[in-house]
């Protein structure tokens, strides 16, 4: 009995014992899934925080595109306004390609027109040069022996108004012995009155020899340089002589000038038509010789101040009462009292 009590013992023992071992192997293997379980849950926070990471890398890409896409939109936008400003430039430039190439025609038979018009007048310059030459040769016009001719002259148109002798003195101490009378022998040949001669050498260059104009007119009658190259003279010449030597040149050309305004070379020249003779010779004949809104309208304008009356005409009656003015102011300037001088107008060159 006491063995079978033992026995049960250590029977009950080994059943502790391997329930003890039961439990613990039960322990074990909990333990060993919770240890799984949380080597799961440290697995899942890892990934957790990895896809935080990767869905916030996305985000700021998506919106660093987002910018990109806004920015190449408002370029787009303003190329495609560009665009259609050139579209629109383009469109202005045909329509004025074609206006362009249309005012290219005109301006062709514009130009066309042009070179006919100074073929044309290219050849009235020709004829009319030619008609002048012929003019100039058929006088066969002799200074020296026209002043020779007035020296044997006894009796002259102008005789009874002869240089005054206080102004003939006052005349040859300023220019030179001599200019006085070099003056009656020039007015003899022009047949003119000398003092005439001289108020117009006074009106034009206050009795200066050497006086050039702004536009190059020189000398006592400050003819301009084509004028003087048409006579064969230069005006750097006869702007270095002495006042004598001019009334040379002085009288060949007015002498030719007379005789292109249509006055024969013995037509007597009052106040009036020797400044014609110089001012404007190929009318000189004219009693009007030029207007403001008509005839020679350009010589007019650029001569007004000789239009004493202001009536927008300039009249050789206008020339002759400026000479007279101008004779009294010079003998204002020189001091000498005298009578003034007056000229007639001859009526029949006011019809």
């Amino acid at each position: 009995m006491f063995q079978n009590i033992q026995n049960n013992i250590i029977i009950r023992n080994t059943q502790k014992i391997v329930s003890d071992n039961s439990s613990t192997e039960l322990e074990t293997h909990e333990t060993i899934k919770a240890n799984n379980t949380n080597d799961d849950k440290l697995v899942e926070i890892k990934t957790s925080d990895e896809t935080q990471d990767t869905k916030s890398r996305i985000r700021n890409e998506y919106a660093d595109e987002q910018n990109e896409y806004f920015k190449y939109q408002t370029e787009l936008d303003t190329l495609k306004k560009d665009y259609e400003e050139i579209k629109k430039q383009i469109k202005e430039y045909n329509e004025n390609k074609k206006k362009v190439t249309e005012l290219q025609k005109v301006l062709s038979d514009i130009n066309f027109e042009i070179k006919i018009a100074k073929e044309n007048i290219k050849t009235s310059l020709t004829t009319l040069k030619n008609l002048n030459i012929q003019i100039l040769n058929s006088a066969h016009i002799d200074t020296t022996a026209s002043l020779n001719s007035a020296k044997n002259n006894t009796k002259q148109h102008y005789d009874n108004e002869p240089i005054p002798q206080k102004l003939a003195s006052k005349l040859d101490k300023t220019l030179g012995e001599g200019f006085s009378n070099k003056c009656k022998k020039v007015a003899a040949q022009l047949n003119c009155n000398a003092n005439d001669l001289i108020a117009m050498m006074y009106s034009e260059s206050s009795l200066n020899p050497s006086k050039r104009s702004e536009n190059g007119a020189v000398g006592l009658i400050q003819f301009m340089p084509s004028t003087l190259q048409e006579y064969g003279y230069s005006a750097s010449k006869v702007g270095a002589m002495s006042a004598k030597k001019q009334l040379d040149v002085i009288a060949d050309i007015l002498m030719k000038s007379k005789l292109l305004g249509g006055y024969s070379k013995n037509d007597e020249l009052d106040a009036g038509s020797l400044y014609a003779i110089c001012f404007l010779p190929a009318v000189s004949s004219d009693n009007v010789l030029c207007s403001k809104n008509g005839k020679l309208k350009w010589a007019y304008k650029s001569n007004a101040a000789l239009d004493l009356n202001s009536d927008g005409k300039i009249t050789k009656e206008d020339l002759e009462n400026r000479l007279n003015n101008k004779y009294n102011e010079m003998m204002d300037s020189f001091d000498i009292k005298c009578q003034e001088v007056i000229h007639t107008f001859d009526d029949e060159n006011k019809k």
